[in-house]
């Protein structure tokens, strides 16, 4: 549900987005940017998948050469159909490129400037691409999100540990 409405949110605010949601495959699905986002949403949320493939929008867009600006996945991460477990972290070998790593990485040899957000609703203590400069990594969901995402986004704001550090509790 929050994947549904952060989507329908981007999408109503910019119509020109691209919405590609994800279970083991990428799911088609016909959105209007000029519905309501609670309309939106709705279609989104009735997806209702099983298995996560958080490489399947990214394989997609690089199999059409998509020119990308910039990317958000809200996902509990857990990309368990790709092949390589969870993603980066204690339980994983830490030289072993995800496939969303590696998929990243070809996208960004063609969009050197893309940036990407991945949202983990359900944070845990792995990743599937590492942060660096190009990549965001937030673990859980406030409203806050929005602001450190934007801040991200057109570099402005601090790194998003001292955004963290800063918002009251």
């Amino acid at each position: 549900d929050i994947a549904a409405l952060v989507a329908a949110s981007v999408l109503r605010t910019n119509p020109q987005a691209e919405v590609i949601p994800f279970e083991g495959e990428i799911k088609k699905v016909k959105l209007n940017p000029k519905a309501s986002i609670m309309e939106n949403a709705s279609i989104l949320a009735g997806i209702r998948g099983g298995s996560t493939a958080c490489s399947a929008p990214m394989a997609h867009l690089n199999s059409r050469k998509a020119n990308i600006d910039a990317i958000i996945y809200i996902s509990d991460n857990e990309s368990w159909k790709d092949g390589y477990g969870y993603g980066y972290g204690p339980r994983w070998d830490q030289r072993t490129s995800t496939t969303l790593s590696a998929e990243w990485d070809k996208a960004k040899n063609r969009c050197p400037d893309a940036k990407m957000i991945s949202i983990d609703i359900t944070p845990n203590d792995t990743t599937q691409v590492n942060d660096r400069v190009d990549s965001l990594n937030v673990g859980g969901f406030s409203d806050d999100v929005f602001n450190v995402s934007s801040n991200f986004l057109t570099g402005t704001g601090q790194h998003w540990v001292d955004q963290i550090k800063a918002t009251s509790l």
